[in-house]
């Protein structure tokens, strides 16, 4: 699905996911990764990204079954493994510079 770049409203985002206004505002409190923006007066803005994280979770829910906490559980793993993947440019660079040492030392 291409989804344009712009704030969307919950009735927008209804209209696009087809997930009740009701259950994306249950659905923010449960899975925290769902923050939309406030508005004046308060009222959501839903991000592209959140559109689909919000779809990335109807599909845990409806379509792979998954239960509430079995979803929660499975989107903090996945949350997990990109921060892992992000912190492993650094962890090599500072292995490198490791074995870098161990083979000056060898050499002298």
């Amino acid at each position: 699905m291409n989804i344009p770049d712009k704030l969307f409203s919950i009735k927008e985002v209804h209209s696009i996911t087809n997930v009740k206004p009701y259950i994306l505002r249950y659905w923010e409190k449960e899975f925290h990764l769902i923050v939309p923006i406030r508005g004046e007066g308060g009222q959501r803005r839903y991000r592209k990204e959140d559109i689909e994280k919000i779809l990335y979770i109807k599909d845990l829910l409806h379509r792979q079954k998954y239960t509430i906490a079995g979803a929660k559980k499975r989107v903090l793993a996945e949350q997990k493994a990109q921060e892992e993947i992000k912190s492993l440019p650094e962890f090599i660079r500072s292995l490198k510079r490791e074995l870098k040492s161990i083979l000056k030392i060898l050499n002298t």
